[in-house]
């Protein structure tokens, strides 16, 4: 019998005389536990007591089931104490939540792809030292659900994250990137290169088994129109798995001037901002003057959260917007390898 007090659950006894709960009163979750429980403290007496030079190890398979992430996250750390005791542990897992808090170099990734199981071992795959403390720290429960997907695509930022997934349902269905699996990183910045050199190892045993696309801007000069070179830094990343998209210049500079979709973009910003008055002369002049207002008052994120409910729920936009070519050619490269 447990004693009442639970960890992140609310219980309420009618009888002030109960103080117990019976087994069968838990959930499967704490149930697990308990077992858990027992088994690992029968391993650490058996280590420390009866034969301290044998060689213990444990395989527990998917120990996340029925635990909310607060106790993975108390479990996980307890295992890893255990594992500095000389006992070894083998862990099976679809918990972001787990994979986040695992040292990489511990870390196996196993992806089932055309009906083939392909494996990585982080310690064998081509991240550097640089690359191994910068994932570490950067690898939170979302980003870590990029081992669990089809594909990758890599994002510089949250408008771009935002937008994405409709841009796929406008391009076709086939492409939806969500029934898809595939997982939007948002790097929140410009460095890609510890993530790429996950997927585009040039040998296939040191890379992941899943498609991964960059999406970047250009950011060229309006004189000579040469990219710059974090541009060209981005597209050496290429290879293997792994290929990269330039936007000119900028994300939002190449939806303005797609297609017809220069009215939907005003229309959006004149309700953000309603005096603000676009006078130029081309549309590529306007483009760049929407670029310095939202830089101003530093609002491309709402920007790009008006647009996607608009192109989620008004039928007239979704019929009107074009996607931008490279957004369209790093979707159908995750989804299909097009």
């Amino acid at each position: 019998m447990l004693p009442v007090c639970r960890q992140g659950r609310h219980l309420l006894l009618e009888s002030s005389k109960q103080k117990y709960l019976q087994i069968s009163q838990n959930g499967l979750g704490y149930n697990n536990l308990l077992y858990i429980a027992i088994v690992l403290g029968d391993l650490t007496n058996k280590k420390k007591y009866v034969e301290p030079e044998a060689y213990y190890s444990l395989l527990i398979e998917e120990p996340e089931a029925h635990l909310h992430p607060q106790l993975q996250n108390i479990f996980f750390n307890y295992l890893n104490t255990l594992n500095k005791k000389g006992i070894q542990i083998f862990l099976t897992s679809h918990s972001p939540t787990i994979t986040a808090k695992v040292d990489l170099n511990s870390l196996i990734i196993l992806q089932n792809q055309q009906r083939k199981i392909c494996s990585l071992s982080l310690r064998e795959s081509e991240l550097n030292e640089k690359n191994r403390k910068y994932l570490a720290k950067f690898l939170d429960v979302t980003k870590s659900q990029l081992f669990f997907s089809n594909g990758t695509i890599l994002v510089e930022g949250i408008s771009e994250a935002l937008l994405m997934p409709v841009f796929s349902r406008i391009i076709g269905k086939e492409y939806d990137i969500e029934k898809a699996g595939i997982e939007i990183i948002n790097i929140n910045g410009v460095a890609f290169e510890h993530f790429a050199k996950l997927y585009n190892s040039k040998d296939k045993d040191k890379r992941l088994a899943i498609k991964c696309a960059i999406i970047t801007d250009d950011d060229r000069k309006k004189e000579t129109e040469e990219i710059s070179s974090r541009a060209k830094k981005a597209e050496k990343f290429e290879g293997g798995n792994l290929k990269v998209y330039l936007g000119e210049i900028t994300f939002e500079y190449e939806l303005f001037i797609a297609g017809k979709n220069e009215d939907i973009i005003l229309e959006i910003y004149r309700e953000m901002h309603s005096r603000t008055e676009f006078n130029q002369n081309s549309k590529k002049e306007r483009a760049m003057f929407l670029i310095e207002k939202l830089k101003d008052f530093k609002d491309k994120s709402e920007l790009a959260h008006r647009l996607a409910i608009k192109l989620d729920e008004d039928i007239n936009v979704i019929n009107k917007f074009e996607v931008p070519d490279y957004i369209k050619d790093a979707i159908k490269w995750v989804v299909k390898g097009e």
